[in-house]
């Protein structure tokens, strides 16, 4: 059984860098929480982290890729 993280409500996140890994907690539409694991984790940037956030999309990046939107961003 496939779930659907797509327009879920982001309800936690934390990083455990000991083993480079990014963990998102979201609960989806049909009112489950499950928790994403992002493995071989570097860095993370959320456009806006408020109570209610809700996934649209999840994108992987390459570290240049992340650096230099990172830097546009700040211009």
């Amino acid at each position: 059984m496939t779930i659907s993280i797509h327009d879920g409500v982001l309800v936690g996140y934390s990083v455990n860098f000991l083993e480079n890994e990014l963990l998102l907690d979201i609960e989806t539409v049909a009112d489950e929480i499950v928790t994403v694991t992002f493995g071989n984790y570097l860095a993370h940037y959320f456009d806006h982290v408020m109570e209610g956030s809700i996934l649209f999309d999840i994108e992987e990046r390459n570290r240049f890729e992340y650096i230099f939107r990172r830097e546009q961003r700040t211009i």
